[in-house]
C-alpha cells in the first residue's frame, strides 16, 4: 500500500529521493555596458542596509540595493561566483533575480 499525506498508517510520508531535481534560481548580473553573468544559481547572499540575506528558490518578491559588498552567487556545479560592485540594484520576483550594476546616481534626476 502506497503512503500518502493523508493515510492513516502510522508510516512517515516519503521524502523525495536524494538525485531529484534542484531548484534554481534564473540569474542576471549586467550593467549597461556588459554582461557579468547569466544562467542558473541556487543561492545569491549579499548585506544591504538591514543586515545580510540570502536568495534562494521560491523567495518572496522584493528590491534591495547593494552598496561595496560582496554578492556571492552559489551555482548549482557547488562553485561560487562573487562579485563586489559600488552600488547594485537587486530585483527578485518569480525565481528570477536581475542585478543591475554600474550606476551613476549623481547623474539620475532627483
Amino acid at each position: 500500500m502506497a503512503t500518502t499525506p493523508f493515510a492513516n498508517n502510522n508510516q512517515p510520508t516519503p521524502k523525495p529521493a536524494a538525485n531529484s531535481k534542484q531548484e534554481v534560481l534564473n540569474v542576471r548580473v549586467f550593467s549597461p555596458k556588459r554582461e557579468y553573468y547569466h544562467g542558473p544559481a541556487v543561492s545569491i547572499s549579499s548585506v544591504n542596509s538591514a543586515g545580510p540575506f540570502d536568495i534562494l528558490a521560491e523567495h518572496g518578491n522584493f528590491i534591495t540595493l547593494v552598496k561595496n559588498d560582496p554578492i556571492i552567487i552559489r551555482l548549482p556545479n557547488k562553485q561560487n561566483l562573487t562579485f563586489t560592485f559600488p552600488l547594485a540594484v537587486f530585483y527578485i520576483r518569480k525565481n528570477s533575480v536581475s542585478i543591475f550594476t554600474d550606476i551613476e546616481l549623481e547623474s539620475l534626476p532627483v
